[in-house]
């Protein structure tokens, strides 16, 4: 294993792209572990690996960059748990939303199959009732 990956091994190892290790680096989310003075080159070292999918997995559940890193700097797992927790629910709730959704879209391609049948069609218009009598009479105002 090598000690430093450049900063596109890293990028093309990881599926993040060179410019997204630039960003993280200026506002100070993650930093390269060495840069080269002679030529400005930036260095990884497989340690930060599971910094960068930690990154990339928060940036997956919502979470902004600002909150990755007071998560990441703070070395607490209380703000992410109780950060993951809302998360959490908020998608349960996201979820049961779109299942009632669903069964909604469900429910009205059902109802109109069932009406464009032939037999719903005749449904429609033919009802048999019993007999009944209707009395007519003037009305003269």
């Amino acid at each position: 294993m090598k000690e430093h990956y450049t900063i596109g091994e890293t990028a093309e190892l990881l599926g993040v792209s060179t410019q997204t290790l630039r960003y993280y680096d200026k506002i100070g989310l993650l930093s390269p572990k060495y840069i080269n003075e002679k030529n400005g080159y930036r260095y990884y070292c497989y340690n930060q690996f599971h910094i960068i999918d930690r990154i990339k997995y928060l940036q997956g559940f919502g979470m902004s960059l600002e909150e990755i890193q007071k998560s990441i700097q703070s070395g607490s797992v209380d703000n992410l748990l109780a950060y993951l927790k809302q998360k959490h629910a908020e998608t349960e709730a996201d979820l049961q939303e779109l299942q009632a959704r669903l069964r909604g879209i469900e429910w009205y391609a059902d109802y109109f199959t069932y009406m464009s049948g032939e037999k719903a069609v005749n449904l429609l218009y033919k009802i048999q009732q019993p007999v009944r009598y209707i009395i007519k009479c003037p009305c003269y105002y």
